[in-house]
């Protein structure tokens, strides 16, 4: 009996068309941060479902650690995407992601 939904998130190399964000994502830099100039990056794990909701995002590293995590994961836990596809057909994605906080200058 074939399965009617594939359990399986597909990462940026198994799939044909990568998914994108349905409008732009801007995280909100911490005012802490901000007083005490200090920039850093985060990445991001994402698993998006077959109609590019967010499941779940994980943060798998910070730099610095704990400064703008929180950031991050508030602006994608809201983020909407086109969904990724395989074979003519939408599927669920993992995506990891590079969100870099930098300092006006």
């Amino acid at each position: 009996m074939p399965l009617l939904v594939d359990p399986t998130f597909y990462t940026a190399k198994e799939v044909d068309v990568h998914p994108r964000a349905l409008i732009q994502i801007d995280p909100v830099y911490p005012l802490d941060a901000t007083r005490r100039g200090i920039a850093g990056s985060v990445t991001l794990t994402l698993r998006l479902d077959e109609t590019g909701a967010v499941q779940d995002v994980q943060v798998s590293d910070a730099s610095p650690p704990g400064v703008f995590d929180q950031s991050a994961l508030d602006a994608f836990h809201k983020a909407r995407f086109a969904p990724a596809q395989k074979a003519g057909r939408a599927v669920k994605s993992l995506v990891v992601i590079k969100v870099r906080y930098e300092l006006a200058q």
